[in-house]
């Protein structure tokens, strides 16, 4: 390598720790972001699939059931069904890419903030509570127990009306359980918003460090709120890196921290948990360099499925729910969980309501919110 390169590069790299990025030529909108977040919601789905194979009144699948025999194409869905938790950690790191990129140099009020969050969140969280309290309510009456989520009274219900639900590290799961990440993520946001004036002033610094301090506490303590806060601010560090760096760079750091990620996955505890966070990272920066490439035209079509994302997490338990009360009856075992046209036809209406609730609730409820509390 030649001087002037070594020279440019070590300016590059000068730069990406104590500059601010600079964004006019990154796109409004990441439509392959939005899709990439839709296949982790999707994910989700999948890995949840096993609770039809969980004996009523329970919450994991015995220990001596072989899922590979029941779950429908199970030769091709393996790593969604048994490693679809880690798209939660996705979430976490795609919500401070995003977050990084609407709020850098977007001066809102903090009301204003905390609108829009409430008028995008809380509705669908609010509808889809009561429906699942009502159907635990009718499964219980009918089994003498509850599906999966078996903490459903009083208290749980007020800390899910407040999104509070996991904030105390033992709550366990409740009502609608997979709300659990987003409880936790509202925390998260409340730091991300103080800290957002001089989160980038030297560029990845900050948001490094935080990274840093959110995965050793984590490490200590085994609270998930660290856990969510060490994947979201390592989003806002990808942020900064894909605002600094050409596109083949982007693209060599993202295969670095894929490698990396491979390398200490297989550890325990704080190396684990550090190379989840460095593997969604990772692709996060790959997804986005890609982005204002034709390959995004591709994906456009796909745009309902990106605004479907948030319903289709908040729906899917509902839809089990459901499924529970019509099929229970004729197939009390669930054996038709089995068939790959009963995967199929959940996974579809459950994407179909997703679709339905951000056209009718979603989209009109935020509006209303947001004219509510107009400043």
């Amino acid at each position: 390598m030649t001087k002037p390169h070594i020279r440019n590069v070590r300016r590059r790299l000068s730069q990406t720790i104590f500059t601010p990025p600079e964004t006019q030529s990154l796109p409004p909108y990441y439509t392959l972001i939005d899709l990439l977040r839709s296949l982790a919601a999707i994910a989700v789905v999948l890995w949840h699939y096993q609770h039809f194979f969980v004996p009523m009144g329970e919450q994991l699948v015995p220990p001596s059931f072989h899922l590979e025999s029941a779950e429908p194409f199970y030769a091709y869905l393996k790593p969604f069904y048994r490693s679809g938790f880690l798209a939660v950690q996705l979430f976490w790191t795609i919500s401070g890419f995003i977050f990084s990129a609407v709020y850098y140099r977007n001066s809102i009020s903090s009301k204003s903030f905390a609108i829009h969050r409430m008028a995008r969140l809380y509705p669908l969280h609010i509808i889809t509570l009561l429906i699942v309290a009502i159907m635990q309510l009718i499964i219980k009456l009918n089994y003498g127990e509850y599906f999966i989520y078996q903490e459903n009274g009083i208290f749980y219900f007020f800390m899910q009306i407040f999104f509070a639900s996991n904030w105390i590290p033992t709550s366990p799961l409740s009502f609608n359980g997979p709300i659990w990440s987003v409880s936790l993520e509202i925390l998260i946001y409340g730091v991300f918003w103080i800290i957002l004036p001089r989160l980038f002033k030297f560029g990845i610094l900050i948001p490094f460090l935080i990274t840093v301090i959110f995965a050793v506490f984590f490490g200590i303590s085994n609270y998930r709120l660290l856990d969510c806060g060490q994947n979201f601010f390592f989003g806002s560090t990808i942020f900064v890196l894909n605002a600094h760096f050409p596109i083949r760079v982007k693209l060599g750091i993202g295969l670095i921290l894929g490698a990396l990620a491979l390398a200490v996955m297989p550890m325990e505890l704080l190396p684990r948990a550090c190379g989840i966070s460095l593997l969604c990272g990772g692709l996060v920066l790959v997804v986005a360099a890609i982005e204002p490439y034709p390959i995004t035209r591709l994906a456009a079509p796909f745009r309902w499925l990106g605004d479907s994302t948030y319903g289709i997490y908040l729906w899917h338990f509902p839809v089990q729910l459901a499924i529970v009360l019509i099929v229970g009856p004729v197939s009390p075992s669930f054996s038709l969980a089995r068939e790959p046209a009963f995967l199929l036809l959940s996974l579809a209406a459950t994407l179909v309501i997703a679709y339905a609730s951000f056209v009718w609730i979603e989209q009109p409820a935020r509006k209303w919110v947001k004219s509510w509390w107009v400043e």
